[in-house]
């Protein structure tokens, strides 16, 4: 599984860009993939409708109820990799492929970005282990995820968000 996660572009991106933090990430990342294969998910170079994947981010799919399928985006920010945003949504199989619902994670119920990233800030004295912290409450949460995907119920931390304001 480790040798996999390792052609993962976003895990090539962070080593050539943060090697002091790749080692963190790749066992987070290798974490997430075992959580996210127990929930049959799998993951995605692109999307099948042929969209591209930003090279900073791991996306899984997984095929929903009738003619859908979900999307789990982990994002990672461009400048600090110890930051991170989740979001999430299904869209149809059927041409032209529409949106049905979306989401993300958020701290604090509000739709800003400072509500989405996780992660340690930059003045954070204990940077790792908030990462591993908030990192371990994604994985807590792809259960929640994955009931939002399969029928839209929304309980802990996710935020439904209208489709016009994803990030697809």
């Amino acid at each position: 599984m480790v040798g996999k996660v390792e052609n993962w572009k976003c895990i090539r991106w962070i080593k050539r860009c943060w090697p002091e933090k790749y080692d963190n990430i790749r066992q987070a990342v290798c974490r997430l993939n075992n959580v996210m294969a127990d929930n049959n998910f799998c993951y995605a170079e692109t999307m099948f409708d042929g969209d591209s994947i930003q090279l900073n981010s791991i996306n899984f799919e997984k095929n929903c109820l009738g003619d859908c399928r979900g999307y789990v985006d982990t994002i990672f920010h461009k400048r600090y990799p110890l930051l991170f945003q989740i979001n999430f949504a299904v869209k149809k199989l059927e041409f032209p492929h529409d949106w049905v619902r979306a989401g993300c994670l958020s701290r604090d119920g509000r739709i800003d970005m400072s509500s989405r990233w996780f992660g340690p800030k930059f003045f954070h004295i204990f940077k790792l282990r908030k990462f591993e912290k908030d990192w371990r409450l994604l994985m807590d949460s792809i259960p929640a995820i994955d009931r939002f995907l399969e029928d839209g119920s929304e309980s802990g931390y996710i935020l439904r968000q209208s489709i016009g304001s994803a990030n697809y």
